[in-house]
């Protein structure tokens, strides 16, 4: 009988894969959507899209972040969401963005308007995550980095970057041990289209981070980095090679994370941008 044949005893992955994970980070997005703008609670990203509050969605980003977390990364976790009408123009939606942002601060004596008995929310969000509206707007990002100083929660924020120069350059701006930055986005083929749709890979950040805190009792504590991402494309890729200075040296350097194909399309570096090394190891924040 061959040695490489028997008994496993056990197997463990480190990609995000379409199994069921329940996770104890509650999760806080900032989305978009033509309903009623304010707080809502629900138990699952899955229990959101099955409310008939959100079938009434029609029109924002707040569908394709909810689906993404459901569909491609399966978890089961609390689920804020801050919703914000687009407003007439683009500094109208801004406005809004910046208010619902900051309307975490006190979600957790927020009422519910998902709630038929107009229930309070109860708590906070380990994680929030700011759809779209953080990529190249500082004033978004700082709105969120307050929150997350204030709720002592973590945010991923997109630096949309074309090159290294360019996310360094973006990646300069921060300074938080609250801020995970990443260079890129992050695309998906949209089968009703028939195209690749791009997500703010600090949303997909945060729900890789729910996967990850669920898939252990200590999950809360281990690093994002070098797990497989659910994902068909990268914007602006990275390019890899093991055991050898590539692209990704400049970036880890500067407290980036990128994306790497090997194996699969992967997530490399897990930093903040703080400036005092003790609070850089993600990790222990």
């Amino acid at each position: 009988m061959s040695l490489k044949r028997g008994i496993i005893s056990s197997y463990e992955s480190d990609s995000a894969r379409q199994i069921a994970v329940t996770s104890t980070l509650p999760i806080a997005l900032v989305v978009t959507s033509n309903i009623a703008a304010g707080l809502y609670y629900f138990d699952s990203p899955r229990a959101a899209l099955e409310s008939e509050i959100i079938k009434a969605h029609t029109d924002g980003n707040m569908l394709k972040y909810l689906k993404v977390g459901n569909d491609q990364f399966n978890v089961s976790v609390p689920t804020i969401l801050s919703v914000a009408n687009v407003g007439a123009d683009d500094a109208a939606t801004k406005t809004n963005i910046i208010k619902a942002t900051n309307a975490l601060k006190s979600a957790a004596s927020s009422v519910n308007k998902a709630s038929t008995t107009e229930s309070m929310i109860g708590f906070k969000a380990d994680i929030v995550a700011v759809s779209d509206y953080a990529i190249d707007d500082m004033d978004v990002a700082n709105a969120v980095i307050s929150v997350c100083n204030s709720l002592k929660a973590r945010t991923f924020i997109d630096l949309d970057a074309s090159d290294n120069g360019d996310a360094v350059t973006k990646r300069d701006k921060f300074g938080s041990e609250r801020v995970t930055v990443a260079k890129t986005s992050l695309g998906l083929w949209n089968t009703e289209e028939s195209k690749t749709d791009y997500y703010d890979s600090g949303v997909m950040l945060a729900w890789l981070r729910c996967y990850v805190d669920g898939t252990s009792k200590i999950g809360y504590s281990k690093s994002i980095s070098n797990r497989v991402l659910p994902i068909s494309s990268v914007k602006s890729p990275s390019q890899f090679y093991a055991g050898a200075l590539d692209e990704t040296d400049p970036l880890t350097e500067k407290q980036i994370m990128s994306f790497i194909s090997y194996k699969g399309i992967r997530t490399w570096e897990y930093a903040t941008t703080s400036a005092d090394p003790i609070w850089q190891d993600a990790r222990r924040v």
